[in-house]
């Protein structure tokens, strides 16, 4: 499993990348919205650009190759959302400082629970986007989680009209609870998978 991660992350540090993801952010955090915006989109677009890079480099018939369990790759992909959503909602805040440091302005603010609203926002699309992976691929996958990707901004809207913290983290447990339940019909779909 160890090594599933590393080549994920090897993936992951190209130069171009995470480029593209820094200026995802920045452009994102020039828009007047909250920061909560801003960090699903990073941690989306760098879960995307890993499997576009298995995609280009037809990766999914050679990792079924290997004497790695189906299991161990699924908890993979599961413990790789987990991690890059708690960075891209991590980034959000520095890139949406430097941005408005640019337009002159002074009126940044974050408050804690945005990190927890962004990650279990994240972790919740995702826990959609994993099980249509392992079911239908990379390819067919990416373009059913950009079609999500049109729910983030109604989602968004739904949990910043929550009236009190309590709610909001009932609200972001829920998430992380989807997301917990999304393995098992994953890790279901994906051994019963023919290649």
């Amino acid at each position: 499993m160890v090594h599933l991660i590393r080549k994920d992350f090897r993936l992951l540090s190209s130069p171009q990348v995470l480029l593209v993801a820094a200026g995802l952010g920045f452009t994102m955090s020039l828009i007047p919205q909250p920061v909560i915006y801003t960090g699903p989109l990073i941690a989306l677009f760098l879960v995307i650009s890993i499997d576009w890079a298995e995609i280009g480099e037809s990766k999914a018939m050679f990792l079924n190759s290997l004497p790695i369990g189906r299991k161990s790759f699924v908890q993979t992909k599961y413990l790789e959302g987990i991690v890059i959503a708690a960075i891209g909602n991590a980034a959000a805040p520095f890139l949406k400082f430097f941005a408005d440091r640019v337009i002159d302005s002074t009126g940044f603010s974050f408050v804690n629970i945005d990190f927890g609203i962004g990650t279990g926002t994240t972790l919740f699309i995702l826990a959609c986007y994993y099980p249509c992976r392992m079911a239908f691929g990379p390819t067919v996958s990416i373009m059913i989680f950009i079609a999500a990707m049109m729910l983030l901004n109604p989602l968004m809207y739904f949990v910043n009209m929550i009236p009190s913290y309590t709610w909001l983290a009932v609200a972001i447990l829920f998430f992380v609870l989807a997301y917990a339940c999304s393995y098992y019909p994953a890790l279901r779909i994906y051994r019963k998978k023919d290649f």
